[in-house]
C-alpha cells in the first residue's frame, strides 16, 4: 500500500512550522493543503504555494495575481497581499524557500 498511495500535500500549518527555526513566519487563513511549491509564477499549478521573492530587478510580490490564476491556492510573501487568499507572513521569503519546499 505504501508503493501506491497517492502523494500528501502538507498544509501551511506545517509549513509553517518548518520554517519558523529560521525565519519568523506567520499563518493567514484557512489550513489549505499545499500540492507543490513554486517561487515562478509561470511554473505554478493547481494546489500550488507561491512564493514571492524580491530580486534585483523584479519582486515576486508583483506576479501574485498571475500565480493566483495559474492556480496558486496561497501565497508567502513577506508583505500581506492585496488580494483575498491564506498567506505566510516571512521575514525573508528567499531564506525559507528551501524550508517550505522540503516540507
Amino acid at each position: 500500500m505504501a508503493g501506491s498511495e497517492a502523494r500528501r500535500g502538507s498544509t501551511l500549518t506545517k509549513i509553517a512550522a518548518a520554517v519558523s527555526p529560521w525565519v519568523p513566519v506567520e499563518v493567514f487563513g484557512d489550513e489549505t493543503t499545499i500540492a507543490d511549491v513554486h517561487m515562478d509564477s509561470r511554473a505554478v499549478t493547481p494546489g500550488s504555494l507561491y512564493v514571492a521573492i524580491r530580486g534585483e530587478r523584479n519582486d515576486g510580490h508583483r506576479f501574485i495575481s498571475g500565480a493566483v490564476a495559474a492556480g496558486a491556492v496561497a501565497v508567502a510573501v513577506e508583505e500581506p497581499p492585496q488580494q483575498e487568499i491564506p498567506y505566510l507572513l516571512v521575514a525573508d521569503t528567499r531564506q525559507a524557500l528551501g524550508w517550505m519546499a522540503a516540507e
